[in-house]
């Protein structure tokens, strides 16, 4: 589970071969390459540019140089010097190995084989046994051991429910640059689950090594006449297959991790590779749980919301007058009336009389204009739920090693332990992803390890929730944990954000989606709260 780097004594090593092999054949291409890696070699190689720069240039080396070797290799290369050593400085322990360049087998010329034990750069996270991931803005474990979950629950007379995860860790690990179908062809390199979730800007590849293992007790899970269990184990065991070859789609590296993303949109669902009968009729099962405690909202405040958004404004004061003469009139009404009515005040000022030309690219920016009115408006009708918004931390983070800074979250706090029931993930329109994992996957990891969290309290039949948040599209979606081993992440809706006051009337689905989620979260709350509570009573009897 180790992540591959390349280094600044990497690239020194790389370039001592480049020279040999030049000296011989006298080629002006090399001769090139190596000048640009002589030069990048002393720059700083904990910089994202560093490793680009370096990956380029490493690739452009290898084919060049395989052509001439291939030719070559028994007059040039000897059993001694087949072999070179890549080096990392440490913080702790000074120079620890990082892998070989091995120039004996063409398929692996510039490869770096695994290592262990490196240290987190950035200092914001401390793996045993794996390095973080380069130039990713919040470095997110893989996979991760959860044996702490099979121990016997503290806090009842039985054990919790077993968790499918092997006591090994799984990390990604970058190969050398983008592999073109001429790639594969040169190094028979195998064929990788491209998708049009497939990361075009990435400069390296990445596989999965030390996949944990299909759990021999599993539940069962019957739809129809047919074992859904059976079905996603053919889907989980063809993904890891793939593992090792690079460029899984967002969904295939979630179902390695027994994360299973359905919905009723069979292109965005694990069933996609099932036939249409099972796919419905799994979506079927799945509806009293995508339908549960769905909020009913007044036909009022679709009309005002059409209304508010029909209107002409020459000021942003002007808006919020609108505004008030709606939340006057929702004085009389229900909660939820009077909830929607509030939040309309709060955000419709916020936005631009027309959809921008130029949207904000600033995470910080979009949030304020577009999701912290909702958000904050709805979770905070409820003063048991406490918010915080970007570099929060999960409270798995706090207790352990491993890091996970959602964008927001939502949590109650009913005694002296803080439980996480709701996250968001959020790219603004034109971003994107700077690290390995796109937000959708950070989304499935996190939720995975709130609703592991639950588990270990004794809340067998717990449920998490999480928003994900791409340019001015929301998604919502619920977890559980219903038939170990497979993590249910199911998709509850997905929504357009108004991006304006002109396209406010999309406001009514948007804020009964979220206040969806809410409802869903409370319900937790209370099942927490009484968790908690009677914990507390019989430990103090």
């Amino acid at each position: 589970m180790i992540l591959q780097e390349l280094t600044a004594e990497g690239i020194s090593t790389a370039v001592k071969d480049i020279v040999r092999i030049q000296k011989k054949n006298k080629d002006a291409a090399l001769k090139q390459i190596y000048d640009e890696l002589k030069d990048i070699s002393t720059r700083d190689f904990y910089k994202k540019k560093f490793q680009n720069d370096a990956a380029r240039l490493l690739k452009k080396w290898k084919f060049i140089a395989a052509s001439i070797i291939r030719e070559n290799v028994n007059e040039n290369l000897d059993e001694q010097s087949a072999e070179r050593t890549f080096t990392l400085p440490s913080s702790i322990d000074g120079i620890e190995r990082i892998g070989t360049l091995n120039v004996e087998n063409l398929g692996n010329i510039g490869n770096i084989e695994n290592i262990e034990n490196i240290e987190n750069i950035d200092c914001r996270a401390q793996f045993g046994q794996s390095v973080p991931f380069p130039s990713a803005a919040s470095p997110i474990p893989l996979s991760f051991s959860l044996d702490r979950l099979n121990d016997e629950d503290p806090t009842t007379s039985k054990p919790a429910i077993p968790l499918p995860v092997s006591p090994n860790f799984t990390a990604a690990e970058p190969v050398n640059g983008n592999f073109t179908a001429a790639d594969d062809e040169l190094f028979d390199h195998e064929a990788s689950f491209m998708s049009d979730d497939y990361h075009v800007n990435r400069k390296y590849q990445y596989v999965f090594s030390k996949c944990a293992t299909w759990p021999s007790d599993c539940s069962q899970w019957m739809v129809d006449d047919f074992d859904v269990i059976s079905d996603l184990r053919d889907v989980w065991s063809e993904s890891i297959k793939g593992a090792s070859s690079g460029d899984l789609s967002d969904l295939r590296i979630l179902v390695l991790h027994f994360i299973f993303p359905f919905a009723a949109d069979k292109t965005r669902s694990v069933t996609k590779y099932m036939d249409h009968h099972q796919h419905q009729a799994i979506v079927d099962s799945l509806k009293p749980l995508m339908n549960t405690e769905l909020p009913a909202l007044d036909k009022e405040i679709f009309l005002w919301a059409n209304d508010l958004a029909a209107k002409e404004y020459t000021s942003p004061m002007e808006v919020k007058r609108a505004c008030a003469d709606v939340l006057s009139v929702a004085r009389e009404k229900d909660d939820i009336t009077f909830l929607a009515a509030s939040t309309m005040f709060n955000w419709l000022p916020r936005l631009p009389f027309t959809p921008p030309s130029d949207p904000p690219t600033v995470e910080d920016t979009f949030v304020h204009d577009y999701l912290d009115a909702i958000l904050n408006d709805i979770f905070g009708s409820d003063p048991i739920f406490v918010q915080e918004w970007a570099n929060g931390y999960l409270e798995t983070s706090r207790a352990g090693t491993l890091v996970f800074k959602p964008d927001w979250v939502a949590f109650v706090k009913p005694w002296f332990k803080r439980f996480d029931l709701g996250v968001c993930e959020v790219k603004p329109p034109g971003a994107k992803n700077a690290g390995v994992f796109s937000d959708y996957v950070k989304l499935g990891f996190e939720m995975k390890e709130m609703l592991n969290s639950l588990i270990k309290e004794g809340l067998d039949d717990a449920r998490v929730c999480g928003f994900l948040v791409k340019g001015y599209n929301i998604d919502t979606y619920v977890m559980d944990l219903q038939h170990p081993p497979i993590y249910r992440m199911t998709l509850l809706s997905s929504t357009r954000l108004p991006d304006s006051v002109a396209t406010f009337s999309l406001f009514p689905s948007l804020f009964r989606n979220v206040l969806h989620i809410k409802v869903l979260s409370s319900k937790e709350n209370r099942s927490v709260y009484f968790r908690v509570l009677t914990s507390v009573i019989f430990n103090d009897s």
